[in-house]
């Protein structure tokens, strides 16, 4: 009895120290602000770009920071949490030129990948099923894409406004992607609950 409890306590403070909370809400809180203050000063083609470089960039963060840590704890315990956050610890720590980066990036995709298929279908069952679950099963076998890529495709189609034309106006295009921006948010969130959820499942389960 005594030496499960050390052991559950030890398993959460691995959990606990491997996962870098992501503060999504803030973020995207803060990406929202700047699309307020978008004027006529700004061009049309720095503001799509910045747009777009934030929605690769933090959703993808969002993800990392705890989906596969929780992924990789569920199926094989703090040893797998842990072997996961050392492989991204050390692939942050290497230079562009170090020989062995390639190797290390090829492992975190294949431990991410898992995770980020199963993020793709909790997008879908929160979001927009249909167009989600036709594009998640054709995107199954696709080992090209990276995983940031994946998930801002799945979570467009999730909600609805990957085929959304901006106009010419950067006014026009700060305001329908302020719309976005906050969709892609509570789409998140969810998704974190959804996974929590899973968690929850094989945790009873387990028990």
């Amino acid at each position: 009895m005594v030496l499960g409890l050390v052991g559950l306590i030890i398993s959460l403070g691995v959990l606990v120290y491997t996962i870098d909370l992501f503060e999504t809400e803030a973020v995207f809180d803060e990406q929202v602000l700047w699309l307020r203050s978008v004027d006529d000063s700004h061009t049309l083609a720095d503001t799509i770009q910045r747009q777009e470089d934030f929605e690769i960039h933090h959703i993808y963060e969002s993800f990392q920071s705890v989906v596969p840590i929780l992924f990789w704890f569920i199926l094989l315990g703090p040893a797998g949490s842990l072997f996961y956050a050392l492989c991204i610890w050390y692939l942050d720590a290497l230079s562009q030129d170090d020989e062995e980066i390639e190797v290390v990036e090829l492992i975190v995709y294949w431990l991410e990948l898992p995770a980020a298929l199963i993020t793709g279908l909790i997008f879908c069952l929160v979001g927009n099923f249909g167009p989600g679950i036709d594009y998640w099963i054709m995107s199954i076998t696709d080992f090209k894409e990276s995983t940031a890529v994946r998930l801002l495709r799945m979570a467009g189609i999730s909600i609805d406004t990957v085929d959304v034309e901006y106009t010419d106006d950067v006014l026009g295009f700060a305001k329908l992607a302020e719309a976005r921006t906050a969709e892609i948010s509570a789409l998140c969130e969810r998704s974190l609950y959804g996974w929590l959820g899973v968690a929850a499942i094989f945790i009873i389960i387990g028990l």
